[in-house]
């Protein structure tokens, strides 16, 4: 069956359940670069799509196909988490032009910053009319921020949905041409300007629903 872009025959099914037998307590990481090393699942740069694997697993679980073992459990994650939550936002409330608000950073939110990392994740939880979520594999987040009056705004671009009929009957994609290229297709999953902040033209301008339109 294909999962995730891609193909889990009879073979690697088996596998994976024979690997859970004789090991019980794998963990659910160490069990997906094993199936990327069978699959040769890997991205442009080489890496192992270990994220990819994971969710292919979780849904070849949820189909009934294997039994995954017990996800391990991160300690102090919830409390960590709360406490990141709790934390002000310094959002930006202006209106004006373009010129008259300055320079404007693009800032990578990476793991390793909480602060960064929940920061966005509040500003999607409270202001994006889609909430935070789980972005699916491959990503990217970012804040939008002027060193002079605060953050502005937040966006994030994700891995392309393996298959959507409409896209790929408008690009014309044969299946071999779709697994091919998805890799060029991202996703621009989330992308938000603060409600108090509206700079026109030349920024996008918060709706009523707090998500964003371009001008």
């Amino acid at each position: 069956m294909w999962v995730s872009s891609q193909w889990f025959g009879t073979d690697v099914v088996e596998r994976i359940v024979t690997v859970i037998r004789d090991e019980p307590k794998i963990s659910r990481r160490d069990l997906s670069r094993q199936v990327c090393e069978w699959l040769g699942w890997r991205d442009p740069l080489g890496n192992l799509r270990e994220m990819s694997a994971r969710m292919a697993l979780k849904e070849l679980d949820r189909r009934g196909v294997i039994v995954l073992p017990a996800a391990a459990s991160v300690p102090n994650f919830k409390r960590e988490t709360a406490k990141t939550r709790t934390a002000a936002i310094e959002a930006a409330s202006r209106e004006c032009s373009l010129k008259q608000l300055g320079p404007v950073e693009i800032v990578a939110v990476t793991g390793e910053n909480r602060q960064q990392s929940g920061t966005w994740t509040r500003m999607m939880e409270g202001y994006h009319y889609l909430g935070a979520c789980t972005l699916r594999g491959a990503q990217m987040r970012y804040l939008i921020r002027s060193q002079k009056h605060g953050v502005l705004g937040a966006a994030s671009f994700s891995a392309a949905t393996g298959r959507l009929a409409s896209r790929d009957k408008w690009i014309g994609w044969s299946e071999t041409a779709r697994q091919a290229n998805l890799q060029q297709v991202v996703s621009n999953s989330r992308f938000l300007i603060m409600p108090g902040v509206k700079v026109a033209p030349g920024l996008a301008c918060a709706g009523s629903d707090a998500s964003a339109d371009f001008q």
